[in-house]
């Protein structure tokens, strides 16, 4: 884990410093599949000639590509790309904080682009473990919430409410994680969003076996990077950029109209 991260920041760094090539080494280290890799120069390529939204469904492929990998090594470098497209010309997340903030784009984009970003400092933050990240994370999952409830997205709320459930997992408020399932199961008994129900009734059986691991570590007051990786955060935000991004039905589709 401590070499893949090196790795990690190592591409990062090359990226920054315009040396693609090594990068890519260095990404073919960690993934060593040809597809991949040269899926990943693709999107390099068309950032770098600012064309970000082009690069945005190939990032969709790349991810389609690493879900079928056994080993972790595809999700760190996807992980790893996306903060590196988002630190293109040395600031961090530019590149999706441009997509959120642009008033001309569809609202599918705006969502899609919201969580990427969440993924981001959710990786950023199970790193360093800097509270000023997890301000900027409470802020992000508030705006998401007021896009939800004003576009009436019921799945859209429901997954923003799965992961606050994570959050005030990690920062030990075990009950409130619990209340906000409740909640979220409300939603879906009464927009008979049944898929989502059986997520919702899985986590708290999860939640309830760990009872006893997250009551130690609050007691223990341990590290905020610890509590990140105990939880399912990760997951729960990969689900919400895989129905943003595609969704298998109109109706499992985070947004599906534009009021």
């Amino acid at each position: 884990m401590v070499d893949t991260t090196m790795k990690i920041q190592k591409i990062k760094t090359l990226f920054g410093q315009g040396r693609y090539r090594e990068a890519l080494q260095v990404i073919d280290e960690l993934a060593g599949e040809q597809e991949f890799v040269g899926l990943c120069y693709k999107i390099l390529i068309l950032c770098l000639r600012g064309e970000i939204l082009e690069a945005i469904p190939l990032l969709d492929h790349l991810e389609q590509l690493g879900s079928s990998r056994e080993d972790k090594s595809a999700h760190f470098v996807i992980l790893a790309l996306k903060t590196c497209l988002c630190s293109y010309q040395g600031k961090e997340q530019e590149i999706f904080k441009q997509i959120t903030e642009e008033e001309s784009i569809s609202l599918d984009l705006t969502v899609f682009a919201m969580l990427n970003l969440l993924e981001i400092l959710i990786w950023e933050l199970s790193s360093t473990g800097h509270e000023e990240v997890l301000q900027e994370i409470k802020q992000l999952i508030t705006q998401l919430n007021e896009i939800a409830r004003k576009q009436k997205s019921f799945t859209l709320e429901i997954e923003v409410v799965l992961i606050q459930s994570q959050l005030e997992l990690i920062n030990g408020n075990v009950n409130q994680a619990m209340a906000l399932l409740n909640q979220a199961k409300t939603i879906t008994l009464e927009k008979n969003l049944e898929n989502h129900q059986v997520r919702i009734e899985s986590q708290e059986q999860v939640i309830k076996s760990e009872l006893h691991k997250w009551i130690e570590l609050t007691e223990q007051n341990a590290p905020l990077i610890e509590r990140i990786q105990q939880s399912q955060v990760q997951d729960c935000i990969t689900t919400a950029i895989r129905l943003a991004g595609k969704g298998s039905s109109q109706e499992e589709r985070i947004i599906t109209s534009i009021k």
